[in-house]
C-alpha cells in the first residue's frame, strides 16, 4: 500500500516539475537573434533593434516597461511599382505605445508617415523614447489590392 501512494506522489511531483520548468523554455520560439514569439501576437525585442509587425501585433521592448501595437495602415497613396507617377505617394501607420511608469499606464497614440520626401514625418519621440517607421510592406501594384492584414511595418524604439 505505502508503495503505491509513494509511486502516485513521486508521479505528480514528476508531472508538476514538467509543468512548471519546462514549460516557459517551450512558450517562446526562437524567430531571429533579437526576436522572442511569446505568443502569437506578441514579440520581444531590445531598445534600438529593428522589429517587423503585422496588424495588431505587440512589441514588448526589452527590460523597458514598453509596448507597441500597430493599430491600422490608414493610408497608401503610394505609387505602384508598375506605374509611372508624379509623386512617390506616403503609407500612414497608427500605434498605440503604452509606457508603464509608477503603476501606472500611459498610453501615446501616434500616426508615422514613410515617404520618400519626408522623412522627418516617419519619426516621433514620446515619453523619453522615440519611434521610427522605417519600412512598410507589401509595395502597392496596380493590379493587385492590399488587405489590411497584409501589411507588416518595421519600426525601431530608441531611447532619448
Amino acid at each position: 500500500m505505502k508503495s503505491s501512494t509513494l509511486k502516485v506522489f513521486l508521479t505528480i511531483i514528476s508531472v508538476i516539475f514538467v509543468a512548471v520548468y519546462l514549460q516557459p523554455v517551450t512558450a517562446c520560439v526562437q524567430q531571429s537573434p533579437s526576436e522572442l514569439t511569446l505568443t502569437d501576437g506578441v514579440i520581444r525585442v531590445e531598445l534600438d533593434e529593428q522589429v517587423r509587425l503585422s496588424m495588431h501585433q505587440i512589441a514588448i521592448i526589452g527590460s523597458e516597461d514598453l509596448r507597441v501595437e500597430l493599430l491600422d495602415i490608414t493610408e497608401d497613396s503610394r505609387c505602384p511599382s508598375d506605374v509611372a507617377c508624379i509623386q512617390a505617394g506616403q503609407v500612414t501607420a497608427t500605434f498605440n505605445l503604452e509606457v508603464l511608469r509608477d503603476g501606472r499606464a500611459n498610453d501615446y497614440f501616434i500616426s508615422l508617415i514613410h515617404s520618400a520626401s519626408q522623412a522627418e514625418l516617419a519619426f516621433e519621440n514620446f515619453d523619453g523614447y522615440s519611434i521610427q517607421l522605417i519600412n512598410v510592406e507589401p509595395y502597392p501594384i496596380s493590379t493587385e489590392e492590399i488587405a489590411i492584414s497584409d501589411y507588416v511595418v518595421t519600426i525601431v524604439v530608441s531611447k532619448i
